[in-house]
């Protein structure tokens, strides 16, 4: 190295290549999300369940907006893909919704507040998991062990698929952690989507 004038720095006498590459973090393989918001998925472990992990599973979604994204948008960091293998889920696997308040508003207007097997509205095929408001015909959400997310509010909706396969835990009545919670800090980061 040398200044303007063309002075060598004295103190370099045995200079070192300074190396400034940074790895990227390693994502969970034990969560995967969805993000019907951004238009991502987790896209780890080449988007194909393990029978041998426990996952949780994220719903992104707006908390009021029936509409479901599953097309990144410009510039962003991800991309959107189904995950294979759904039989290899079962009763030890989670699945969680989630939104930016914290809050799902259903098809009249209100929050949903329960998670349950979908036979019980009987607006769902049986193979569903719902999410519904004190009145269980209110569904604001639900999912079939096919993977079909359906989103309902009081201003439309629509569907997207999750997964390909069958997830029988799903019909089966049992309890999978539905719960409606405010995106956690990090999450998305934490998958490679943001």
């Amino acid at each position: 190295m040398t200044d303007l004038a063309g002075n060598g720095l004295a103190a370099q006498i045995n200079p070192i290549a300074q190396d400034f590459t940074t790895a990227a973090s390693p994502v969970d393989p034990t969560v995967v999300v969805f993000d019907l918001v951004g238009g991502t998925s987790s896209d780890h472990s080449g988007r194909v369940f393990d029978a041998n992990i426990s996952y949780t599973i994220y719903v992104v979604v707006d908390p009021a907006a029936g509409a479901l994204n599953t097309a990144p948008a410009v510039g962003a960091v991800g991309t959107f893909g189904t995950w294979a293998s759904a039989g290899n889920l079962g009763a030890d696997d989670n699945i969680i919704f989630t939104t930016s308040t914290g809050t799902l508003t259903g098809a009249l207007g209100n929050t949903a507040t329960v998670a349950q097997p979908a036979a019980v509205t009987n607006t769902l095929p049986s193979a569903s998991y719902a999410w519904t408001g004190a009145t269980l015909n209110a569904v604001a959400a639900g999912v079939t062990e096919l993977g079909l997310f359906t989103r309902n509010t009081a201003v439309g909706g629509s569907s997207a698929n999750l997964w390909n396969g069958t997830w029988a835990a799903l019909g089966d009545g049992a309890d999978l952690g539905g719960i409606v919670q405010a995106t956690p800090v990090g999450l998305l980061t934490s998958q490679g989507l943001a």
